[in-house]
């Protein structure tokens, strides 16, 4: 009998010793980004995003600049790595953001652009074969910095948001055009305010879970952050004070940081060199938390780079000699990265899976380094350790996955409530329902292909994620 317990203590020993080493090699696991140079003549580069512009199952790259007279274009994936470039407007003054989505319901992806010195909003629809046309929104908009793309006012339609970045009259506007839903579209502006001295940025999101697009937005001059409430037709009923105090507010973005089921905010403010975020207690009631000071800080934004369910900082900073992200353990404590590859004067940095393998790259453009590069994310060691070591107190199982029409929701007890959410991976709410079944059946059919998190918050109030990916 002692040799018995003698033996199972040993096991027991070697048991927790191995599952040590595993947590430790965990939690020292870095990732490694390669970085991939799209355009290194990309001069004076102010914006990029993704989308498949040409449909063909690739992410693809939207930028503008103000370098060469400023243009706007667009980067063709050819896959393995390979870009072709091809011009959109060319002579295009000051050009600052570039959003692209379909706005007018024919199933192609079109363009909106701001071009901040000639306080232009300018939309480019696609008229098949990615050959556009170009269509004035609004050519009075002081200072149009930068846009964002939602259905405001919940029609069915998307509409434009838009900040003004006034540099001469320091004045700054945000504001939302509505689209009526024709072909040819007819524009409507609808002030949101004209409180900010000098707005850089807005975006839409539901920051009060009850199905609209409410809007955040800051003042660079007046140090402000503030979201609007939307009355779910458009109307914004009021104003509420997220921070007056961050010197230099230029970025704010909403994502759902600690997984609880509502919108947190990020902001990065250049003139302070601030990162931070902001912690929404569900009566959107924000507490904020400060992150290690980066220089000329302009981006922050969030993402799970390293797939164990959580979502991880990533930064850009005009005066950085680097990129950064920063990982989440759980908890919200964040470990800081750098990633290098001679990559400086970030401008913007956005997630994307540039290359189909099943985890998060990063697009980024230098201004003042003249670059539009994409840092492959080089995960396989982090997952297998991770699915490892989830391994030891499974809370959720999905299957299959990848899944190309039915998923499988395993988790819980059969009869105990539970609360399923499905978010994309830019952080944004997709479906929510409520299940009192251990094995939930969800029809996918209506989703894109790609990876999504999917949420459970059980009765007791706590809370359990895990990955899906989807290839229809």
């Amino acid at each position: 009998m002692r040799l018995t317990t003698s033996n199972n203590i040993i096991k027991i020993t070697i048991s927790l010793l191995l599952l040590l080493i595993v947590t430790n090699l965990l939690s020292a696991q870095e990732i490694l980004f390669e970085q991939h140079i799209v355009d290194s003549t990309f001069i004076d580069g102010y914006d990029v995003s993704t989308t498949d512009l040409d449909q063909d199952g690739d992410a693809d790259i939207l930028a503008c600049r103000k370098g060469n007279g400023g243009e706007v274009c667009w980067f063709k994936n050819n896959g393995s790595s390979s870009f072709t470039k091809i011009p959109i407007k060319q002579n295009f003054t000051a050009v600052r953001s570039v959003r692209a989505a379909d706005l007018n319901n024919d199933q192609e992806i079109d363009i909106v652009c701001a071009a901040w010195q000639i306080n232009d909003i300018v939309y480019f629809e696609n008229i098949g074969d990615e050959n556009f046309v170009e269509h004035i929104v609004d050519n009075n908009f002081k200072g149009a910095h930068t846009i964002d793309l939602k259905d405001v006012n919940g029609d069915g339609n998307t509409d434009i948001l838009c900040s003004g970045w006034d540099y001469y009259g320091k004045n700054g506007e945000i504001a939302w055009w509505e689209n009526d839903g024709q072909d040819s579209i007819t524009w409507t502006k609808h002030l949101i305010s004209d409180r900010f001295q000098q707005s850089p940025f807005i975006y839409g999101e539901d920051l009060d879970n009850d199905g609209d697009i409410d809007v955040v937005a800051c003042g660079e001059e007046n140090d402000e952050i503030l979201w609007w409430e939307n009355d779910g037709s458009g109307e914004f009923i009021s104003e509420n004070m997220i921070d007056s105090a961050l010197n230099g507010a230029h970025t704010v973005i909403a994502k759902d940081i600690d997984l609880d089921g509502d919108m947190d905010v990020l902001a990065a403010a250049y003139n302070s060199n601030k990162l931070v975020w902001y912690e929404n207690d569900g009566n959107q009631q924000f507490e904020k938390h400060i992150l290690p000071n980066l220089s000329g800080a302009l981006w922050l934004d969030a993402i799970d780079l390293d797939n164990d369910g959580d979502n991880d900082l990533i930064a850009a900073g005009m005066n950085s000699a680097y990129l950064y992200w920063y990982e989440n353990d759980g908890n919200q404590n964040f470990t800081k990265y750098s990633i290098d590859g001679g990559f400086s004067s970030g401008f913007s940095i956005v997630p994307v899976n540039m290359d189909n393998d099943g985890d998060m790259d990063l697009l980024a453009v230098g201004r003042f380094s003249d670059k539009i590069s994409w840092f492959e994310n080089d995960l396989d060691t982090t997952v297998w350790i991770k699915q490892y070591n989830n391994k030891t107190e499974p809370k959720i199982f999905v299957y299959p996955n990848p899944c190309s029409e039915i998923v499988n929701i395993v988790t819980g007890n059969q009869g105990d409530q539970k609360q399923i959410s499905i978010f994309n991976q830019k952080g944004e709410l997709l479906h929510s329902c409520f299940s009192i079944d251990k094995i939930t059946r969800l029809n996918m059919l209506n989703f894109k292909n790609g990876i999504y998190n999917i949420l459970i918050k059980n009765s007791d109030g706590k809370i359990y994620s895990t990955k899906l990916i989807l290839q229809l």
